[in-house]
């Protein structure tokens, strides 16, 4: 008897699965197969795969919209609208610029001369202020720039102290006795002239500039001659002592019947003769 080994039946698959309308089914079965690997992508609907069309209008994608005319990008609006961009990000970052060039100001430094100081008519300072403000730089823009020269020019503007403080003291000393008090009478007058309004700031700290006892003795002279409340002239200088300011002084104290500087007087001429003399 002959054995006959029997095929096992084929058994259909349970119904929708791998047939032809069931085209998910595969990946599902390797989806579970693996259930550690990533689903498969979605498809791309249709409002995705219209969105790279280009325009139309055939506009490049770098040209906004408002920039577009006529089928030509608008080089110039587009290029005024930048500035504008970026003017209004530097006024967000420290204020508007002022109204007008001539608003703009220097900061205020210790130690600096004012005849360092611009006025406001420099031509420097003016041709500076007109280029900031058609930048769009603001007033704190301007000082933050300006501040380390100024500052930098205060430094090299002051003098050695022991040099400068023996001057002061030689010049004093010629003079003579009471010059710190001629010196304190001419700055009084001086500062006056500026509180009147008969001179400006700049003009005043011309004035206050002097440094010899030459000048000091021409501004107390000046005072005089204007009609002001004279500056006693007694103090007069060692070496060239004007004859005309003793002769004065000596006229002053006869009117006044003051003795004490009618012998100043006295004593300054007889010095005078006496060097003319010797």
């Amino acid at each position: 008897m002959s054995e006959t080994l029997e095929k096992p039946a084929e058994t259909a698959p349970p119904a929708g699965e791998n047939s032809p309308g069931a085209p998910n089914a595969a990946p599902e079965k390797a989806h579970a197969a693996g259930e550690n690997s990533p689903p498969p992508p979605a498809p791309r609907g249709l409002l995705d795969a219209v969105a790279d069309d280009p325009p139309a209008d055939g506009r490049p994608e770098w040209c906004p919209e408002q920039f577009w005319k006529d089928g030509q990008p608008q080089v110039e609006a587009l290029a005024k609208s930048w500035a504008d961009l970026r003017a209004r990000l530097a006024r967000g970052a420290g204020g508007a610029p002022p109204d007008s060039p001539d608003a703009y100001s220097l900061p205020r430094i210790e130690g600096l001369p004012e005849q360092i100081m611009p006025t406001p008519d420099d031509p420097v300072w003016s041709a500076v202020r007109q280029a900031a403000h058609k930048a769009g730089v603001t007033q704190a823009q301007l000082a933050a720039i300006a501040e380390p020269y100024l500052r930098e020019a205060a430094r090299l503007a002051q003098p050695d102290p022991e040099a400068q403080r023996a001057h002061e003291e030689a010049e004093l000393a010629r003079l003579g006795p009471q010059g710190r008090q001629l010196v304190r009478e001419v700055g009084e007058w001086v500062n006056g002239l500026a509180a009147r309004g008969l001179m400006t700031r700049a003009e005043v700290a011309a004035l206050r500039g002097v440094s010899t006892a030459d000048g000091v003795r021409a501004l107390a002279k000046l005072r005089g001659m204007l009609g002001e409340q004279p500056v006693p002239l007694d103090a007069l200088d060692e070496g060239d002592t004007a004859e005309q300011d003793a002769r004065r002084m000596m006229r002053e104290a006869i009117e006044r019947g003051d003795e004490a500087l009618g012998r100043k007087a006295e004593r300054a001429l007889r010095e005078i003769m006496a060097r003319r003399m010797g």
